[in-house]
């Protein structure tokens, strides 16, 4: 289980109506622990910043109020957003209790029947964020839970915090020009150069070079470096 820093929840503390019972996995950014619900013992995952910023606390709630806007099979649900001591959010979403896309292909990589499986629900899931008007911009393996359903799985897309609404009605994007989210080897090269101006089109790249994995068990785009990854994404030479 992985170590929890200083000052965020341990296991039996009690936020709001979840109590912590562990930890199901830590980034650079938040943590994501598994949580039960006090009154209705349903049980859940609940992810917690690790910084302090306002901005970035500001786009943990917007990941929970857009991912709440979609319910599709193929995408993780987000059913409450809470508030820790010291005002940093926590956004509890459906518990998906199987592994990661990035894991399944470490371990046991797909064949084209269980790739081809996999992939219709990946693209299921998009389809509908797109028709809600809403890009994802980090769509890689990591960010693809495989729920397990008798003798197969279901994918389900999560972690829409760096997701932009084409048609937010609200003023004060928080995504400033020059800024660049995402992760180099899934990455089209129109947002490598402007987070902000991407469409759609950049999660059909992401996409691609999710499949490209998903049937040759190798990423599209790699290399040494970021420098290197990002020349062989803009000059097209996977």
């Amino acid at each position: 289980m992985p170590s929890v820093e200083p000052g965020l929840p341990q296991v039996g503390d009690v936020i709001d109506r979840y109590a912590v019972l562990g930890t199901l996995g830590s980034g650079g950014m938040a943590t994501v622990y598994r949580v039960r619900h006090t009154r209705l013992g349903t049980e859940h995952a609940m992810k917690v910043l690790h910084l302090g910023s306002a901005t970035i606390r500001q786009r943990l709630v917007q990941e929970g109020r857009v991912q709440a806007t979609l319910k599709h099979p193929n995408l993780v649900t987000v059913t409450d957003l809470v508030d820790l001591e010291g005002g940093a959010p926590g956004v509890v979403m459906e518990l998906v209790l199987g592994p990661a896309l990035d894991r399944l292909l470490e371990v046991a990589p797909p064949d084209l029947k269980q790739a081809d499986h996999l992939a219709r629900g990946i693209l299921s899931g998009v389809e509908e964020a797109h028709r809600h008007q809403i890009i994802h911009r980090d769509l890689k393996p990591a960010n693809i839970l495989l729920e397990p359903k008798g003798e197969t799985v279901v994918p389900k897309i999560t972690d829409f915090g760096i997701a932009k609404v084409l048609e937010s009605p609200e003023p004060g994007a928080l995504t400033r020009t020059g800024l660049v989210f995402g992760t180099p080897q899934y990455m089209s090269p129109e947002q490598m150069r402007n987070t902000k101006s991407v469409g759609p089109e950049a999660d059909v790249f992401s996409l691609g070079a999710i499949l490209y994995e998903l049937v040759t068990h190798r990423r599209a785009f790699d290399g040494d470096d970021l420098v290197e990854i990002m020349n062989q994404v803009v000059n097209g030479r996977y």
